[in-house]
């Protein structure tokens, strides 16, 4: 042997003995693998079953505001979306019309007074002279029906300087109540009749929402019974309600209009906002528990079972069931679940009993 071959055949030999050694061990199995799995919870058997109704916010209290008398709009600081305060200036009109009228009003009054301080003091003249018997009766009621006229005119003249007046202050539009401005239909220098919309203002004190019940549900609400609002808008907040107002006609959709009176911090929500209110009804299925269709395997022998999650929700268990008919509720379970327990949804056909599952939220 030579002597390369001398030294290399230790190494040779540890190699080989390596070799033989690993091809005798068995590989080992791969990990088990966690399915990842769907459930529901068995809820307690219901008296009442909830139903959910797509609504809009609004506000509890708005207004249209709006002049009493026609105008040019010369001042319009409001726009949509600010907040007023109580007394805050909405709109002024051009003050030029009125201020005249009150002007003439003015006058015709002070000519009706210093008719009227004529008409009394001829009036008491003839009374004296009648006293004296120098004039007859009917004169002095002559100057007494003079009197009495002059009177009523000065009257008439008051009353329409106070209306004058007034129609100049209706050409000042002022917030009704604290609010913000919902929305603001004309603008500056805009000439508008009386009545007509210069703004909606909408109460900041509260919100509500207007949902739609059709004819087989509205007696099955009443006023003061709770519900539960969503908004897709802002994930993970349920605002609670209460029924405030019941219609007693449709709204054109075969649907009666429910407000409900949104309770607690709004400051989140928008009017317009749209959401999902939920009300309970009662129900003719009280006492049965109900699970998704789609979780219930049917055995060749016409037995069927769920797959349950044990409490640690590590493994699950084939739990056989009674099933009952199909409801819009979901599948009727008559017997072998509890309330309380999970009940794997999706997937049930790839499970095994004892099988580790991760359950997803």
């Amino acid at each position: 042997m030579s002597p390369v071959l001398a030294r290399l055949m230790p190494t040779l030999c540890l190699a080989a003995a390596l070799l033989f050694s690993g091809c005798g061990k068995a590989p080992e199995p791969p990990p088990p693998s966690v399915r990842p799995v769907h459930v529901i919870t068995v809820r307690d058997p219901a008296h009442e079953r909830l139903r959910t109704f797509a609504g809009t916010v609004r506000p509890a209290v708005e207004a249209d505001i709006s002049f009493r008398v026609a105008g040019k709009i010369i001042e319009l600081p409001i726009k949509a979306g600010m907040e007023v305060r109580e007394g805050d200036l909405i709109a002024r009109l051009d003050p030029s019309d009125y201020e005249l009228q009150v002007k003439q009003a003015e006058a015709q009054l002070n000519q009706s007074d210093a008719m009227l301080k004529q008409a009394k003091a001829e009036y008491d003249r003839v009374r004296s002279l009648y006293e004296s018997q120098t004039v007859s009766k009917s004169d002095l009621d002559q100057a007494r029906a003079s009197f009495e006229s002059t009177e009523a005119q000065q009257a008439v003249a008051r009353k329409a300087l106070e209306m004058a007046r007034l129609q100049l202050d209706y050409g000042t539009l002022k917030a009704p109540f604290d609010g913000r401005v919902a929305s603001r239909p004309v603008e500056v220098y805009q000439t508008v009749n009386a009545g007509q919309t210069i703004a909606m203002i909408a109460e900041g004190g509260g919100l509500e929402m207007v949902i739609g019940l059709p004819e087989v549900l509205i007696n099955g609400v009443a006023m003061g019974t709770s519900a539960t609002i969503t908004f897709g808008a802002i994930p993970g907040r349920v605002f609670d309600a209460e029924v405030s107002e019941i219609s007693a006609e449709t709204s054109g959709k075969s649907t009666y209009p429910v407000r409900l009176n949104i309770r607690g911090d709004t400051r989140e929500l928008r009017i317009g906002m749209t959401g999902e209110a939920s009300l309970a009804f009662a129900t003719d299925e009280a006492g049965a528990i109900f699970v998704p269709s789609e979780s219930v395997v049917s055995r060749p022998d016409g037995t069927h079972y769920v797959w349950v999650v044990d409490p640690e929700g590590r493994v699950v268990e084939e739990r056989t069931v009674t099933i009952g008919p199909l409801t819009s509720s979901g599948l009727q379970i008559l017997g072998g679940l509890q309330p309380g327990e999970r009940v794997v949804t999706r997937g049930v056909h790839r499970l095994s009993a004892g099988i580790e599952v991760r359950v997803l939220e």
